[in-house]
């Protein structure tokens, strides 16, 4: 079943939130498949070997930069990115050939395709409507959802790194900060404009939405901001959340945040 648990309490539809009640065998199994599934992504470098980095240590990695730019040095110059409801977008059919390309395991990957695959029927306020089968979507409640997901991301970020010089990709989760640091305002504006092109390019293909209310770009340079502004792509922030932490890349006042 897919239970439709009330939200805001409006009656909207768009105001319910959708829980995929898994089987617990399957739950239990996909948790005991855990490392065996995580030791193929550090293989193919997807995940980074050892324990992964906290959200708040990223943030500062980004904020310590900006701070050194602010100070004199070359521009921070980026976009922040938010996919839009990105478990639910997921195609399985891909998931399933990137799961072949990498070489993990069919007796690991296709149950869990499987599972994800399996008829579903919405239970809403006691009424049952008719089974049918997902061709997208991962179950937010397996265990190994966030490792499809950072397969997916990853597919993301390293094409990103190979298409634009000197870029910076650093995802956690779905929020994915990517940067160049450059003193020459052409340079850093045609990387941004490149960052925002690939994005385009690769939300077509795997029929993703960028979240546009949470995507921002940004730039410690007043020159490179005023360039972005006449161009295409998220709003040209001067300053942005970025994993729960607030970066400026605008010196903006104390006073002014608490505000």
């Amino acid at each position: 079943f897919v239970a439709m648990l009330p939200k805001g309490g409006t009656g909207a539809p768009d105001d319910y939130r959708p829980v995929v009640l898994l089987s617990v065998f399957y739950r239990l199994w996909a948790r005991c498949r855990g490392r065996e599934f995580q030791a193929y992504l550090r293989l193919a470098g997807v995940a980074p070997p050892g324990k992964s980095r906290s959200a708040e240590s990223l943030a500062y990695d980004l904020a310590l930069r900006i701070a050194v730019s602010q100070s004199g040095e070359a521009a921070v110059s980026g976009l922040a990115l938010d996919w839009s409801k990105c478990y639910d977008h997921l195609l399985l059919d891909l998931l399933g050939r990137i799961a072949t390309r990498i070489g993990i395991p069919s007796a690991l990957a296709k149950p869990m395709l499987a599972a994800y695959a399996q008829p579903r029927a919405v239970l809403l306020k006691g009424s049952i409507g008719p089974e049918k089968r997902p061709t997208a979507g991962l179950a937010p409640g397996c265990p190994r959802a966030t490792d499809w997901l950072a397969l997916v991301i990853h597919m993301y970020t390293k094409s990103l790194v190979d298409e634009v010089p000197n870029v910076t990709s650093r995802p956690y989760v779905d929020d994915i900060t990517s940067d160049v640091t450059t003193g020459d305002t052409d340079q850093a504006c045609c990387a941004v404009d490149s960052m925002v092109t690939h994005t385009g390019r690769f939300a077509a293909d795997l029929a993703f939405q960028p979240n546009l209310v949470k995507s921002r770009r940004f730039s410690t340079s007043a020159v490179v901001r005023a360039e972005l502004k006449g161009t295409p792509g998220p709003p040209v922030a001067d300053a942005f959340l970025d994993l729960g932490v607030i970066q400026t890349p605008v010196r903006i006042a104390p006073a002014t945040l608490a505000h």
